[in-house]
């Protein structure tokens, strides 16, 4: 709360460049003149980048294709300094993607698919994870977890015969 007074902003929306005043109760699209011709006190800038890598739409059915998350796109498109990739969380010990996380697709549901060549440029300019180019669980971890659940259902079995 700002000390009840009456504020307006003008924001223009980044992809159709129409400006929109924004007061209480409404948003209005006006002219730039419009805007040009307010005293404004606080004024915020987009930082534009040199060199925009825009993601190719593609889908996994692609032969060649990495997946970044789509948190990291949002970050990307909006922020000047979008911070690491990171992809740590989707793969397991072997680089691989997580059983868990691949399981109905979950996995692709929270990223972006882009070329490698994309990733490889996005891995350069701010640094990440491993890269994620299948979507195939891992073998190594489902064989673990199998042994696992095995383990687990003698040693119940043994504890319930006591």
């Amino acid at each position: 709360f700002l000390g009840g007074g009456h504020y307006i902003a003008y924001c223009k929306h980044p992809v159709t460049g129409q400006w929109h005043e924004y007061d209480d109760t409404s948003v209005t699209p006006v002219t730039e003149s419009d805007v040009l011709r307010t005293e404004a006190y606080i004024l915020m800038y987009r930082r534009k980048r040199r060199h925009r890598i825009v993601p190719l739409p593609m889908d996994v059915s692609a032969d060649n294709f990495s997946l970044v998350p789509r948190w990291f796109w949002v970050k990307y498109q909006e922020c000047a300094t979008p911070g690491r990739i990171d992809t740590w969380r989707f793969l397991c010990p072997h680089g691989n993607p997580k059983a868990q996380s691949s399981n109905d697709q979950t996995i692709l549901a929270s990223m972006a698919v882009v070329t490698p060549e994309i990733f490889n440029q996005l891995h350069t300019l701010f640094g990440s994870g491993g890269a994620i180019s299948s979507i195939n669980q891992c073998q190594e971890c489902l064989v673990h977890e199998a042994m696992l659940k095995k383990r687990r259902e003698s040693e119940w079995t043994a504890i319930n015969s006591c």
